[in-house]
């Protein structure tokens, strides 16, 4: 196997926003903007309406992929995909997916308990595999937290960290530099570790927020890798940073590295890719 494997990883990342075209502390260029101070009571409610991703029925948001390194810019409409907000329940929310450049909609659900939000598998699976992995892969919601309450971020003086715990089932391929790789999974263990790392000032298309929130996550994925016809258990780890706006959500969210060990040994991912906040209604 080679000692570096070339892998792009896309980010489908499933992410809310505030109130009707609303940007908090969002400037078009001004970074000395002050930041609105996060506060659970500028929330106005419901099981879903999550301090990182407040999830209200009918809120809409458009994000782009973009290469990390990428000089071009993205194309407005193959790159972009907007985010809706079918309706909420107590228990949680339904969201619409629409690819802009296909005009394909997806259908996901979401599981609230209130405030936090518990359960977003297709936001987990799709951050870690995507469109360059041929394959289908199903996560299961087993234990844990996706993005806390605001009173648990506040209770720690935003210094919080927090956990969730998943099972997955499918095969992925990835063909890449004339190799092919399969990754298979039953029933296998995926382990999100978050931490928030402090605040600094983050420039999307959406606009500038000068005290967002960052946010680093560290996911594992046990797995079966088979490789020219040798098969082991191995282990994915992802390294992934997320920008947050309180009650605004996401802003951006970008892959720093990535690992496979497999029969002992670790090989290091080329991994890029990072979606960008670029309009609410």
């Amino acid at each position: 196997m080679k000692n570096k494997i070339s892998l792009v990883i896309v980010l489908f990342v499933l992410i809310a926003s505030t109130m009707a075209c609303r940007l908090g502390s969002a400037t078009d260029g001004d970074e000395s903007a002050p930041a609105r101070e996060p506060t659970a009571t500028t929330a106005p409610g419901g099981p879903c309406y999550n301090i990182l991703y407040p999830f209200d029925e009918g809120r809409q948001w458009v994000y782009q992929k973009v290469g990390v390194e990428q000089d071009a810019t993205p194309d407005p409409l193959t790159s972009r995909f907007g985010i809706s907000v079918v309706d909420v329940t107590e228990s949680g929310a339904t969201l619409n997916m629409v690819d802009l450049g296909t005009g394909t909609t997806t259908q996901t659900s979401v599981e609230c308990q209130d405030g936090a939000i518990t359960n977003f598998p297709s936001m987990t699976v799709g951050s870690l595999f995507g469109n360059y992995l041929a394959g289908d892969i199903q996560a299961v919601y087993i234990s844990g937290v996706f993005a806390p309450r605001a009173e648990d971020m506040e209770a720690s003086d935003w210094t919080l960290g927090w956990e969730g715990e998943y099972q997955a089932s499918g095969t992925v391929t990835y063909t890449g530099e004339g190799e092919s790789t399969s990754i298979t999974l039953e029933d296998s263990p995926i382990h999100l570790t978050w931490q928030i790392a402090g605040q600094e000032s983050v420039t999307v298309p959406a606009g500038t927020f000068a005290q967002a929130y960052k946010v680093t996550r560290t996911a594992q994925v046990q797995a079966s890798i088979t490789f020219e016809g040798m098969t082991g258990a191995g282990t994915i780890t992802v390294e992934s940073v997320h920008w947050y706006e309180p009650y605004t959500g996401l802003l951006k969210t970008e892959i720093r590295s990535a690992m496979l060990t497999v029969f002992g040994i670790s090989f290091p991912i080329e991994a890029s890719g990072a979606v960008e906040l670029v309009e609410v209604h």
